[in-house]
């Protein structure tokens, strides 16, 4: 049985998750989300505009805008996750802050780019109970990702 608070944050990410639907929705795309009894650790959802597939994983972060860095999981409970096992195209990134939120849109190529060039600042456990494992990146290196919604 899930906790409170582990219920909340899912709660809390499935939010961001409608928000990054109806994004699509208004600019054309058909959007399939994921089957919320279903655990997929691949994606979120695909949209597509007639012409291809893209699959998109969703990132809601409310620490981010206090400490200017963003966290790239690939590992929970000592099993990979994340960039790890992605198969996403794109990472919908949102960064929580009082006014609501900034949204990037950043290629996953680019990510593992980062990661292999090691521009992290660090590996470091964080998340719900610290059960997860990722890199910790400036988040100035992802403001050509930055989306006007």
């Amino acid at each position: 049985m899930l906790d409170k608070d582990f219920k909340n944050l899912l709660k809390f990410g499935n939010e961001y998750e409608n928000i990054t639907a109806n994004y699509y929705c208004g600019l054309g795309y058909n959007v399939k989300m994921n089957d919320s009894n279903i655990k997929c650790s691949e994606y979120d959802m695909i949209i597509n505009n007639d012409m291809e597939d893209i699959k998109i994983e969703v990132k809601s972060d409310r620490v981010s805008a206090k400490t200017g860095n963003l966290f790239i999981e690939f590992e929970s409970n000592n099993i990979p996750s994340g960039i790890s096992v992605t198969e996403s195209n794109f990472y919908v990134y949102y960064i929580i802050n009082n006014n609501g939120y900034n949204m990037y849109i950043i290629p996953t190529l680019d990510i593992k780019m980062l990661i292999d060039d090691k521009k992290y600042l660090r590996m470091l456990n964080a998340g719900y109970k610290k059960y997860s494992r990722g890199y910790l990146f400036r988040i100035s290196l992802f403001e050509k990702y930055k989306v006007d919604v």
